[in-house]
């Protein structure tokens, strides 16, 4: 029994011995001789290369950016010359519903959170008169409608019920 103690077995007398020349101690912080180093997931990593990690790591998030910030942006959609289908008509709102009338007489009809307003002056914004109507949403249940000023917007919001 007693030899079973003193080969490597832990026991009451082997946990006694917690020194420096602990055998499950020995070593372990001491690293690389002459290298200073560091314990990572259970393997010695001398910090010159955890350095190095670090900065590559760094170098390719501001590279990324870089490239993503002189990106091109997209061409906003053209809303001069539109299809019927695409031309508001008239809206319509009774009891927090909106009801768009296109100029080729179908209609949509949305809930009040689902339908967006918005404006767009440039010259790729919809014609004074004839707001845009742009579909939204990944299921088809929102949509847009694009006026050319807050004129068109006020002239063509109408409540009726």
């Amino acid at each position: 029994m007693r030899d079973r103690l003193t080969h490597g077995h832990r026991s009451a007398l082997g946990s006694r011995r917690r020194g420096r020349d602990a055998p499950e101690t020995r070593g372990q912080d001491q690293g690389v001789p002459g290298t200073a180093s560091s314990r990572t997931a259970g393997a010695l990593v001398p910090l010159k290369a955890q350095w190095v990690a670090r900065h590559i790591v760094a170098l390719a998030i501001v590279l990324t950016t870089a490239a993503v910030s002189h990106a091109q942006p997209a061409q906003p959609t053209p809303l001069k010359n539109l299809v019927d289908d695409q031309v508001v008509a008239r809206i319509g709102y009774c009891r927090g519903e909106y009801t768009l009338t296109m100029a080729s007489g179908t209609q949509h009809r949305y809930p009040e959170f689902n339908l967006r307003f918005k404006t767009d002056g440039s010259r790729s914004g919809p014609e004074r008169g004839k707001p845009a109507w742009l579909p939204a949403g990944m299921r088809g249940d929102r949509s847009q409608v694009i006026f050319a000023s807050l004129d068109d917007l006020k002239r063509f919001l109408i409540e009726q019920c």
